[in-house]
């Protein structure tokens, strides 16, 4: 499916790329959209590595991402290992939503990349795994109410936006643990009178 912008030879209209199915979703080759790039499932929501969403590919200054999981099943997981990047010209957001129960997960191993003062989100009614980079032109919201968060790339809000973005965490529920404890030193009886 088309994935260029126009200036590198691609031919989107300056239309929506929407995929909505009853199940599960898997994207194993990249996409473009001339405006929002809008994919909705009710199971497992997949993209390959090196499979990316990109959207407003005409440079009209409209095109976002939003990705929404509506499952209900446990341990459905919403699983982003492409890119995820909306054009230079694009005020628009990217929208990662995994609505349903707690054992669910969001992963996303893929860079998410928004521009001219365009928001990320990512919300889970159950875990978080982050270790893609995440470079918001203003704000980055994440939300897990699931037991686990993990974040490990790194997060930055406020990119190229407007000087007032910020960075919003939330896992209210979330088992979490410091790093592991050094070892304490042993008192070792010694013998005297030798």
């Amino acid at each position: 499916i088309n994935h260029k912008l126009n200036s590198a030879g691609g031919v989107q209209g300056d239309f929506d790329f929407t995929l909505g199915a009853t199940k599960n979703v898997t994207i194993n080759k990249s996409i473009g959209a001339g405006q929002d790039a809008l994919i909705t499932g009710n199971g497992n929501i997949v993209t390959a590595k090196g499979a990316n969403i990109l959207s407003d590919t005409n440079k009209s200054g409209v095109g976002g991402i939003f990705i929404v999981n509506n499952s209900n099943t446990g341990g459905s997981t919403t699983q982003i290992d492409g890119n995820l990047d909306t054009s230079t010209a694009s005020f628009d957001d990217i929208q990662l939503i995994h609505n349903g129960v707690s054992t669910a997960k969001v992963v996303v191993a893929g860079n998410v990349t928004t521009h001219q003062g365009g928001d990320i989100l990512v919300w889970s009614d159950g875990g978080i795994d982050l270790s893609g980079v995440f470079m918001g032109s203003d704000d980055v919201s994440i939300t897990a109410l699931g037991q686990s968060a993990v974040i490990r790339g790194p997060i930055t809000a406020d990119v190229d936006g407007p000087g007032n973005g910020f960075i919003a965490y939330a896992a209210p529920f979330a088992q979490t643990g410091g790093p592991p404890s050094r070892p304490q030193p042993q008192h070792v009886p010694t013998q005297s009178g030798f």
